[in-house]
């Protein structure tokens, strides 16, 4: 993702309270993630705004062993142009793999190793940089890098945001690579962000 995947209830979710267990993280809330969640954003194409919109579809428990894996479909002027499975753990946020148009054609990508996303952190501090490397099914390797440039104020048609502002490296075995900046916020999900680099999504209301 210069590629993706809201109800917010603090940082933890206090399902043991005063059983003596330590609480659960509320990763979907530091996230702003939900089933059902749909996302809608103002795409600028160079000097023409197009719409688009990330929706979480449900859960696809058999894309995965033992992951009950999010299924996000984002569409640009209605026109689906990549669907991606998530996990959320206690962890963070993964991608398990995608299908994205690229180049007038359907390409899939499936992790060996899950892709961090965003890291979960109690204090909502992202760290300076994190990375994986992955296999992929159909076969050749990719790597993502994340650099958190730091916390930034930006303006969308939603409004105001405080965001990470994080530089995404996406590299293919043999293909090169590209970089995106992604704009992250804790329990308000993605604000900004390119898609491909070219495009910027900013947030509608």
């Amino acid at each position: 993702m210069k590629n993706t995947v809201v109800v917010l209830s603090g940082l933890f979710l206090c399902a043991a309270c005063g059983s003596g267990k330590e609480a659960e993280p509320d990763v979907l809330g530091f996230l702003g993630l939900k089933v059902d969640a749909v996302f809608s954003y103002q795409v600028a194409v160079g000097s023409i705004n197009q719409t688009g919109e990330m929706r979480v579809v449900g859960t696809d428990p058999a894309y995965r062993d033992g992951v009950e894996a999010y299924k996000m479909e984002i569409r640009q002027n209605n026109n689906l142009i990549a669907t991606r499975w998530l996990e959320v753990n206690a962890q963070g946020l993964f991608l398990l793999g995608e299908a994205a148009s690229e180049q007038s054609q359907w390409v899939e990508r499936k992790f060996e190793t899950p892709i961090k996303l965003i890291p979960y952190v109690a204090d909502g501090k992202l760290p300076i940089n994190w990375s994986t490397e992955s296999a992929l099914v159909q076969g050749g390797r990719e790597t993502h890098r994340f650099d958190n440039q730091g916390q930034e104020n930006i303006t969308v048609p939603a409004g105001d945001f405080q965001v990470f502002h994080l530089v995404h490296q996406r590299t293919a075995e043999g293909q090169g690579g590209i970089s995106l900046d992604e704009y992250f916020t804790p329990g308000k999900w993605y604000p900004r962000f390119e898609y491909p680099a070219d495009q910027v999504w900013s947030l509608n209301p």
